[in-house]
């Protein structure tokens, strides 16, 4: 049995995983996507909510790692997949902070509709219990290119559509450094997240990755399956030259 201090994974300088998987070690319920922790200094930004089972554990690992709820700025979603967006309305009342991401995936998740995050699709797959809840929650819209500034972390949003519509990878620059938090859209090794849904595009996840490639960032930091803090430009170039042979990188 973990200890409460135990639960939190500082991932770099700045950035605690408080949900998912850290080490093979699932540190909150077993839908969650990770969840990041972003501390700017002056509060945090997180990024991605998991899946909203259980969603006071994600809560508890918080006060572990020493934060308190009001010192939340920002709820970022990469995108409005049930394991990372459901857990955004217990989330967003825990904390009071706006819930934010790209158009589509804002409405979808205003709406609580099931249909556009293909939560029909992934319950007949078995990926989620049937009757799995999608709360609906009052998320703002942002576009590609916003940018905010808190503390000392500038954050940009990333417009990657591709692995789904609405998608966003979140560029976060501090200390020198360029840290891409990539939702589903890259991941190390180069590899990408293709599902048979009615948006995921490959056409789209080409120019899309281009597009994170240009940005030769420092550190990868998807919501599944590791990190690479060092030469993550490497894994976002090694999939964008794939594409660009007409290929299509390897599924995670």
């Amino acid at each position: 049995m973990m200890r409460e201090a135990e639960r939190i994974m500082p991932v770099c300088d700045h950035v605690h995983l408080i949900g998912g998987v850290a080490n093979g070690t699932r540190i909150s319920h077993d839908i969650d996507a990770n969840v990041y922790l972003v501390d700017c200094g002056d509060g945090y930004v997180l990024i991605d909510c998991g899946g909203g089972c259980e969603t006071e554990r994600i809560a508890d690992n918080l006060s572990a790692a020493g934060f308190t709820p009001d010192a939340c700025r920002r709820i970022l979603l990469t995108h409005a997949h049930a394991d990372h967006a459901a857990g955004a309305a217990w989330l967003h009342a825990y904390t009071g902070a706006p819930v934010q991401a790209l158009p589509e995936a804002a409405r979808f998740l205003r709406d609580g509709d099931r249909r556009a995050v293909s939560l029909d699709i992934a319950i007949a797959a078995g990926v989620y219990p049937e009757g799995f809840p999608f709360p609906a929650c009052p998320a703002e819209e942002i576009a590609d290119g916003d940018s905010f500034r808190l503390g000392n972390v500038t954050i940009t949003a990333v417009a990657t559509p591709g692995h789904c519509s609405g998608h966003a990878a979140f560029l976060a620059e501090m200390d020198g450094r360029r840290i891409l938090f990539a939702g589903d859209a890259v991941f190390p090794g180069g590899k990408i997240a293709v599902q048979p849904i009615w948006d995921c595009s490959p056409f789209a996840y080409a120019r899309s990755m281009a597009k994170l490639a240009a940005l030769r960032v420092d550190a990868l930091v998807p919501s599944h399956h590791g990190w690479n803090l060092t030469t993550g430009h490497e894994d976002i170039a090694a999939a964008a030259a794939v594409f660009a042979r007409l290929g299509v990188p390897e599924n995670a």
